[in-house]
C-alpha cells in the first residue's frame, strides 16, 4: 500500500501541490505515526509495544492541515479508523450520552455514561480523527478532559487539526479553568506539531476561480444589486433545481424541522434570515448534510452589526457545509471580501473570534468555486 508520503510526493511531481517546508514538516510527524500504526511482524507481536502518541495539528487557515490529514487517513493501514468534524462528533457525544442515561437497569440507570460511549466507540474504532478541533461552548469544554483522557486510557489514536494552540483553546471561554486540565493533557498525551503556512491555499484557488468569472458574480456566489447579476443567480438555480419542480418543504431529523421556501431531490432553497436568524444549530444544519447535495441561500446581509447571533451560526452553517462538501449558491448584496468585513472591523470582535471568522472567510472562498461540491451534485460522491 502506498504510504502518506509517497502519495504526497506523487501529488508534487503531478503538479496538484507546491513545495511548501511548513507541510512536509507535519508530513513527517503523520509518516512517523503512520509507521508506529502498521501491523507489526509476526516475530515482534510477542513484545508489548506503548501505543503510538496522538497527534495535533495547528496553524493558519488555508495551510493544508485538512490536506494532509485526509492523505494520512487515506493512505493509513488501520482497519477501523474514522474521520469526523469535531462539530458533528461532540453533538453524537452528548446524544448518546443522552441516551444511556435513559437507559436503565431494572431502577438503576447506567453507571458513567460516557465512560460507557468510549468503550462502545472503542470497539468500533482504533484511529480517530478530529478536522476543525474548536471549542466554543461550555457544555464541550467541561466535557472534553474526561473524554479524551479514556480514550486514551482505551489505547485509541487522535490526530486532530486546528487553527488554535492547544494554549490558545476556549479562550475568554466561560468557565475556562474547568478547560485548564484538558490543555494540560494535550501538552503532555500529544505530539504538538505547528503547520506555519506562508500561503492561504484555499483562497488562492479561490481568486483563481474569480479571475475566470465575470460580472457580479464568481462561481457560486452572486451580488445581486442589478437585475443582471439576478437573472444569472436565478438561472443557477434553476440548472440546479432541473429537471424537478421545486415546491415549499421541510427537512427534521434529530433537531427542529426546518422549512424551506423551495425543495427538489437534493436540492434545497431558503433565506439567510430563515435558517441563520433562528435559533438553530450544529444538529439542525448537519440534517441538510444528510439529505442534501446543494443548498440556496439568498440574501446573505453584510456579516454583523446587531445580528451577531445570526452571524454565528452562518459560521457553524459553514463548516457543516463544507465538511460534507456541500454545494452553497447564495445571493448577497455585497461581495465575498466585503461581506466580512463589519464582523472583522467591530470592537466587539476579540481575536479569538476573528480566528474563526477568517478561517469561515477562507472556507466561503473556496466554496465560491465552480466546480466545488461538483461531484456530489453529479451523483460521483457519497
Amino acid at each position: 500500500m502506498v504510504g502518506v508520503h509517497q502519495h504526497y510526493r506523487r501529488m508534487l511531481r503531478a503538479g496538484r501541490l507546491q513545495k511548501d517546508d511548513a507541510q512536509r514538516n507535519v508530513l513527517q510527524h503523520l509518516s512517523a505515526l503512520e509507521r508506529a500504526l502498521a501491523p507489526a511482524p509476526m516475530w515482534r507481536r510477542w513484545r508489548r509495544a506503548p501505543p503510538p502518541r496522538s497527534l495535533y495539528i495547528h496553524g493558519p487557515v488555508g495551510g493544508g492541515k485538512s490536506m494532509l490529514m485526509d492523505l494520512f487517513y487515506t493512505h493509513c493501514a488501520v482497519e477501523k479508523k474514522r474521520r469526523v468534524h469535531f462539530h458533528a462528533f461532540m453533538q453524537h457525544v452528548h446524544a448518546r450520552r443522552a441516551e444511556l442515561r435513559k437507559q436503565k437497569s431494572g431502577k438503576r440507570r447506567s453507571a458513567q455514561p460516557l465512560m460507557q460511549f468510549v468503550d462502545e466507540l472503542r470497539g468500533e474504532v482504533q484511529l480517530l480523527c478530529f478536522d476543525e478541533f474548536h471549542v466554543s461552548n461550555i457544555a464541550d469544554a467541561g466535557l472534553l478532559h474526561r473524554l479524551v483522557q479514556r480514550m486514551l486510557e482505551r489505547k485509541m489514536v487522535l490526530v486532530a487539526t486546528s487553527n488554535d494552540a492547544p494554549r490558545d483553546l476556549y479562550q475568554g471561554g466561560l468557565q475556562r479553568e474547568r478547560f485548564v486540565p484538558f490543555i494540560a493533557l494535550v501538552e503532555e498525551a500529544f505530539d504538538v506539531c505547528a503547520l506555519e503556512a506562508r500561503h492561504d491555499y484555499r483562497r488562492a484557488a479561490a481568486d483563481g476561480a474569480a479571475g475566470e468569472s465575470s460580472g457580479d458574480f464568481s462561481g457560486h456566489w452572486f451580488v445581486t444589486r442589478d437585475a443582471s447579476a439576478r437573472t444569472h443567480f436565478e438561472a443557477c438555480v434553476r440548472r440546479l433545481c432541473a429537471p424537478h419542480q421545486p415546491q415549499p418543504g421541510s427537512l427534521s431529523g434529530q433537531g427542529r424541522a426546518v422549512f424551506f421556501d423551495q425543495l427538489v431531490p437534493g436540492v434545497a432553497r431558503i433565506s439567510y434570515d430563515k435558517l441563520c436568524g433562528l435559533p438553530l444549530g450544529a444538529r439542525d444544519y448537519l440534517v441538510l448534510a444528510h439529505h442534501l447535495h446543494s443548498l440556496v441561500l439568498d440574501d446573505v446581509p453584510p456579516l454583523g452589526g446587531k445580528e451577531r447571533d445570526a452571524c454565528w451560526r452562518f459560521i457553524t452553517l459553514l463548516d457543516i457545509l463544507y465538511d460534507h462538501r456541500i454545494r452553497l449558491v447564495a445571493s448577497s448584496s455585497e461581495s465575498l471580501e466585503r461581506v466580512w468585513q463589519p464582523m472583522l472591523d467591530a470592537p466587539r470582535t476579540v481575536p479569538r473570534q476573528k480566528q474563526a471568522i477568517l478561517r469561515a472567510r477562507s472556507r466561503l472562498e473556496q466554496m465560491s468555486r465552480p466546480d466545488w461540491g461538483r461531484r456530489k451534485a453529479d451523483g460521483k460522491e457519497a
